[in-house]
Order: C-alpha cells, then structure tokens, then sequence
C-alpha cells in the first residue's frame, strides 16, 4: 500500500478468494474499503489507524468483505508499515489477508453451545486467572451479574469452599493437561453450598493460553 498515492497492489489469490478475476478489480484502496461489512468498519479504522499513528507495532483486525456473490467471509488483516520519508511519515505498507470464516463459524457454535449448555462454564487466563467469559447457566446456578464476574478470579469471588481443593485440582491440571469430573463444593452468591463434577483443560485462543472449565451441578 503507497500510503502517499493510496495506490495498492491485491494479489490474484485475494481476488479471487473474494470470487473475482484478476482485472475485476483495481489498484486503489478503496477496493478493499467498499467491501468492508457497514458494522466492521469503525473497528478497522480505529486499528489501522492506531498503527498509522505509530501506537501499535503492527496492525491487526479481524473484519467481514463481501464477495462478488453477496455472501460475506471472515478475514483477518495483518499489516505492518516498512518504509517512512525523510520526515518520518509512513509511505508503505504492506499486509496479509487470511481467510478466517470457517474458524468464526466455529466460534459461534462453540458460543451457542457455551451459552445454552446446562452445565457451569467459565473461561479465565492462565497469566492472571481472571476471568475473560461465562456462560448463562453460570451466572444463574451461582446468583452473580456477568460485571460482577468478568475480569475477577474465583477466589475473589469467593466460589471455592476450600481453596486447597482448588490448589490440588489446578495441580492436576499441570501434570496431565486436562481434569474429568474431580469432585468439588462451591458456593453461590448468598453462601449456598453447590456439590459439583469439576472438568478442565488448557487451550489456546489468539495466541493466549486459556483454561475452559465445566462443571456438573449434582
């Protein structure tokens, strides 16, 4: 991208992963722009801009093109600045698309499944042990509000009757990788006692390590 003529060169294989030959499409930025969806594009410009203002190292956003047919596909936009004038101004810019739809349409089942599932489900960082996601049944086996949970631990929350159980079943955890149905006792909100089927296991989403836990209430 010649960020001073907005001139772009689009590969043969970006074309034609949006349904178009080679000269169907043109050599300007706005190529890409127009086939942005309408509700993905202020999170593009904040991120790409964020870059262009020398914030980010490099730039990076997941957002939906439109094809030739109508439908939309999943891309994600990877980009880097590589060459600045005299001034310092950025002039170019180069960048990858990758097309990411089956791994979004992946994530939504994943989150209709989440969210409709009759068992406890969280998912926290392994960095901090905060919690990033829980699901519906989470919040209404446990009595809390999805703000009162989203960025604390359990511990703070106070859900671990005995934190040594916790200890030991995170023990578990990093010796094998994963835990099936480890016997605990939780507690909700206002104190009441929750026997449970504890299961676990390590996984990566976006280059972040992850633990998905699920629990059975019995």
């Amino acid at each position: 991208w010649n960020l001073e003529t907005n001139e772009v060169f689009f590969s043969k294989q970006w074309k034609a992963m949006l349904g178009y030959e080679e000269n169907e499409i043109g050599n300007n930025l706005e190529e890409r722009n127009k086939r942005i969806h309408p509700n993905d594009k202020e999170k593009f410009y904040f991120e790409i801009n964020k870059h262009l203002e020398g914030k980010t190292e490099y730039y990076q956003a997941e957002y939906r093109l439109v094809t030739k047919n109508g439908a939309y596909k999943w891309c994600l936009d990877r980009g880097k600045i590589f060459e600045h004038n005299k001034n310092g101004k950025p002039t170019r810019m180069i960048g990858t698309h990758t097309d990411i739809s089956s791994i979004k349409e992946s994530e939504e089942k994943f989150s209709t499944v989440f969210n409709i599932s009759n068992n406890l489900m969280a998912i926290n960082l392994i960095d901090d042990n905060k919690l990033i996601d829980v699901n519906n049944k989470f919040l209404e086996t446990l009595g809390f509000t999805k703000d009162e949970v989203i960025g604390k631990t359990t511990i703070e929350l106070g859900i671990w009757l005995d934190p040594n159980e916790r200890k030991k079943a995170i023990e578990i955890l990093e010796s094998t990788g994963k835990l099936n149905n480890y016997e605990v006792k939780i507690k909700t909100k206002n104190g009441e006692l929750k026997f449970g089927l504890f299961s676990a296991q390590f996984m990566m989403i976006k280059n972040k390590k992850i633990l998905f836990s699920e629990m059975r209430d019995v």
